[in-house]
């Protein structure tokens, strides 16, 4: 069980900053707030059960904090519009650039398997670049895993 989380609200941050070769934007209408309402309850949650957490912003990767530790779990928290009705999805990396896939994976799926049970959102599983090829795996010790 992991027991140093780190949660990153997705497209919330103190100041917009661009990454050479990342598409998109900070979030479409609504996502911010729905994403930090989230990642709140989590953090609260998780520190109820005794876990060790800490929360960071969109710009994770400019946080000594978090890119100089090595995590039992780093989880990029989005809430996303869902515009074109494809549902939710849980994503990890593409093998190439997370060192600690298998891990990733396994923790990706232990989630899947809860979330859209309890949940009133379908799993499409959708992808693109900017999820196989995420930012924060660039940043992120070799061991831990990036769901």
């Amino acid at each position: 069980m992991a027991k140093r989380i780190c949660l990153q609200m997705g497209h919330v941050s103190s100041e917009y900053h661009t990454i050479p070769g990342l598409k998109g934007s900070s979030g479409a209408p609504g996502e911010q707030e729905l994403t930090r309402r989230v990642t709140d309850r989590t953090v609260f949650m998780l520190r109820e059960r005794g876990f060790e957490v800490l929360q960071t912003d969109a710009i994770a990767y400019a946080d000594s904090q978090v890119v100089k530790t090595n995590w039992d779990l780093f989880l990029a928290i989005h809430g996303e519009a869902d515009m074109a009705g494809q549902g939710g999805t849980v994503a990890t990396a593409d093998p190439s650039v997370d060192s600690a896939a298998v891990e990733s994976n396994r923790i990706k799926e232990a989630i899947r398997s809860e979330y859209f049970k309890h949940s009133e959102i379908d799993d499409k599983n959708y992808t693109s670049d900017n999820i196989r090829f995420y930012y924060m795996w660039r940043f992120l010790s070799p061991s831990t895993p990036c769901v």
